[in-house]
């Protein structure tokens, strides 16, 4: 009777996290494709064919997709692999993308409330701790946007593993763990974070089950198995080493030349940096407010600058709250949630530079923020429990119920407001840079979002905006270079063909000069030569952005076209069939295919095509009429 109780319960805090989790993201399903999420889903043809799935588990991500300017040094095949099932269910419909987005979330805040509810004794803690995980603000960059599923994807295989560790080794289960490590590899193709589960798994071992002895971690069964996890994470880089050409994302410190990237002046004032982002990240888990995709963090010049000051309290603080609860019942549970946090932020925390400035995003709190909801929880209950002695009517007590609602119904309204920020590129971009006006990236993002609108003066203010809130040579260099290409497709579709030609040949050459790939610029170059009637140096552009990429679609197709209105039938049905092949959703692909067989009088072919573009897009005029041709020629 006692268990079916308990399953009853379980039941019914899983359809309370359902209903605030559908309230929360609700609105987030009916969200467009935004930022990354073109090039890694609705552009990607090598999510959209279970004959690419090789090409997920053997490359570097950008080599899992079309773009081809940057090498990530990222290796996701599993996150990828999501997105292939996605396609098979959804095609291109971003609901269902938003759809698994959302529920991985639900899943995990599910085990969030499972694994609390395994370590504290007291349920309120564990359903509060995972309500707030649920509506948590500081998710919605990990939640709402297509392309972060990796990081909540990597979370779950990382909580799933947790949870299984805990029930199993309290069960005394131990055969049963092998499954842990496979977790463990899962998570890591899902994204690079993952690597932190050991020292999380260590930690909980450590703190509840060798009674703080050290000696007991290097038991025969033990080692046996945190010995497999390092196994798993040798395989991993093994494999990783063979799939990525950039072993880190980007270079180690650089002490001796600040000025080449913008990392602190000495190594001391980086360790200061560091720890002012960390206490940045903190403030904004206790107030999330004008959260933003991105933040501009200054490296810390002196020690003595207030935020400096600030942020060594912080830390004090929480140092000063673990030691004055060493004597409570409820220590050792706030030590590994403290501890939590502060292993699971290890990888993003800029002590190793993971990029050319230092970085902060609200989705790298995703799995941390786990420790703060715990904390907040157990802070809220505690407060209860000692309002107990109060009158019933006493406006404490009556203050003290009702927070923990209002705090949920005020993440909740938040969550909701900035889902609408993600709606299209054109309101994330609005949003970024009116609440981080000198982040270059997201005036450029903006001017982009301005041009593909058709507001082209918006869009011209915005890339000089970009180039003036550049900081450092390496960054100017690159913004000034998506300023140039973006001011080159601009005028192109402007019509202006030789001011679009020298904006994207000098963007080829700062390319070359910053070491980015510019297959995407020569097939530019070619569309501006194309339109120049410079056939020669068209189909010179094309096959130049193929030589860096055979799969190329769209300099594929661009140069199948050329070849088409060459009078070429023979080489523009081999591009144009290899396009079509590369990229089955293009209406515009299949189309210029079907005219191709008209001309070379292959007739059943190009209605079985033109038919084929119809399936794609069924407002597509010129195929409906090439078809109403082929049917009067009884075909």
């Amino acid at each position: 009777m006692e268990i079916s109780k308990i399953a009853k319960n379980n039941i019914a805090v899983f359809l309370l996290l359902t209903v605030l989790i559908g309230a929360a993201y609700g609105n987030a399903l009916f969200n467009k494709f935004v930022w990354d999420d073109h090039w890694l889903v609705d552009e990607n043809p090598y999510i959209k064919n279970f004959k690419f799935l090789p090409r997920l588990f053997t490359n570097d991500l950008s080599y899992s997709t079309l773009e081809r300017a940057y090498t990530t040094a990222y290796y996701r095949p599993l996150s990828m692999f999501s997105f292939m099932l996605d396609y098979k269910i959804w095609h291109l419909n971003p609901f269902g993308y938003h759809l698994t987005n959302v529920l991985l979330h639900l899943i995990n805040s599910m085990l969030v409330f499972l694994i609390i509810g395994k370590l504290c004794q007291d349920r309120r803690v564990s359903i509060l701790s995972a309500v707030f995980f649920a509506l948590h603000p500081i998710h919605v960059e990990a939640v709402t946007p297509v392309l972060n599923r990796m990081g909540i994807q990597g979370a779950f295989f990382v909580l799933l593993a947790l949870f299984l560790f805990i029930k199993y080794t309290g069960e005394k289960k131990r055969k049963h763990l092998f499954i842990v490590p496979i977790l463990f590899f899962a998570g890591l193709l899902s994204k690079e974070d993952t690597v932190v589960l050991p020292l999380v798994l260590i930690c909980y071992d450590y703190l509840f089950l060798s009674n703080l002895n050290i000696r007991n971690l290097l038991k025969r069964d033990k080692a046996v198995f945190y010995g497999s996890c390092f196994i798993v994470g040798v395989v991993y880089l093994a494999i990783r080493k063979f799939s990525v050409v950039h072993q880190l994302p980007f270079p180690f410190f650089n002490f001796d030349d600040p000025a080449k990237y913008i990392l602190a002046k000495d190594f001391f004032l980086h360790i200061l940096t560091v720890i002012k982002v960390l206490a940045e990240n903190m403030v904004r888990l206790v107030l999330p407010l004008n959260l933003s995709l991105e933040y501009v963090i200054d490296p810390v010049a002196d020690i003595g600058h207030l935020d400096v000051l600030a942020s060594i309290l912080i830390l004090a603080l929480t140092a000063g709250i673990v030691f004055v609860s060493r004597r409570h019942s409820f220590f050792k549970i706030l030590i590994f949630f403290v501890s939590l946090f502060f292993i699971s932020i290890l990888p993003t925390s800029n002590i190793i530079p993971i990029s050319f400035e230092y970085v902060a995003h609200d989705r790298f709190l995703y799995f941390p923020s786990i420790s703060f909801c715990f904390i907040f929880a157990l802070f809220l209950v505690r407060l209860l429990d000692k309002t107990d002695k109060y009158p019933l009517g006493s406006v404490v007590k009556v203050v003290v119920r009702v927070l923990p609602f209002v705090v949920a119904f005020l993440y909740l309204v938040w969550t909701i407001t900035l889902n609408y920020a993600w709606r299209t590129d054109l309101t994330l971009w609005q949003y970024v840079s009116r609440v981080s006006p000198r982040s270059s990236s997201a005036h450029f993002n903006l001017g982009v979002a301005y041009k593909n609108a058709g507001r082209y003066g918006d869009a011209e203010k915005e890339f000089s905006r970009a180039v003036s809130s550049a900081r450092v040579r390496r960054v100017e260099d690159e913004v000034i270079y998506m300023g140039k290409m973006n001011r080159g497709l601009l005028l192109t579709e402007q019509g202006r063909y030789n001011d679009a030609l020298t904006q994207i040949q000098e963007a080829i050459t700062l390319a070359q000069k910053i070491g980015v790939k510019a297959d995407f610029l020569y097939n530019e170059l070619g569309i501006v030569y194309a339109q120049l009637g410079q056939s020669d140096k068209a189909q010179e552009s094309f096959k130049r952005a193929l030589f860096g990429e055979e799969d190329y679609v769209m300099a594929r197709y661009n140069l199948g076209v050329l070849y088409y209105r060459q009078g070429d039938y023979t080489q523009a049905e081999e591009h144009l069939k290899r396009a079509a092949g590369l990229d089955p959703d293009s209406a515009d692909v299949a189309f210029a295919l079907g005219l191709n067989y008209m001309k070379q009088n292959k007739k059943r072919e190009a209605r079985e095509i033109l038919g084929r573009v119809l399936k794609i897009n069924p407002s597509y005029d010129l195929a409906h009429q090439y078809l109403d041709v082929l049917q009067k020629e009884g075909f």
